[in-house]
């Protein structure tokens, strides 16, 4: 983590864990106004992802984000948020609890693909 990344951490706390309430408000936006169109950042590529994608794929990524738009949102939930359909191709519904956990998710992978 970069002194810059780490400096507006609020209260010590990792960058992406206070992105949860910004992913939260992204979810109620895209699910209330169809035809909203905002997105958040959620976080810069860390310098190891970045590492291993320049390693893995021949491309820099080191100035890239994590993002996540309204769009997204729509399309998870109208085409991966529905139990009955889930259950039917053999998987789980995706939630906004799923959504939430992505600055985590990012955060504490141990494997990228």
């Amino acid at each position: 983590m970069t002194p810059k990344i780490r400096e507006s951490a609020l209260a010590g706390l990792p960058l992406f864990s206070r992105r949860r309430a910004g992913i939260t408000e992204l979810i109620k936006r895209a699910l209330s106004n169809r035809t909203s169109a905002g997105h958040l950042v959620i976080g810069p590529v860390s310098q190891e992802l970045a590492k291993e994608g320049h390693s893995e794929i021949g491309i820099d990524i080191s100035h890239y984000e994590h993002t996540l738009d309204a769009f997204a949102v729509r399309h998870i939930f109208s085409e991966h948020g529905d139990p009955t359909k889930e259950r039917a191709r053999g998987q789980m519904e995706v939630t906004a609890t799923d959504l939430e956990a992505i600055p985590e998710i990012i955060e504490t992978a141990d494997k990228t693909i």
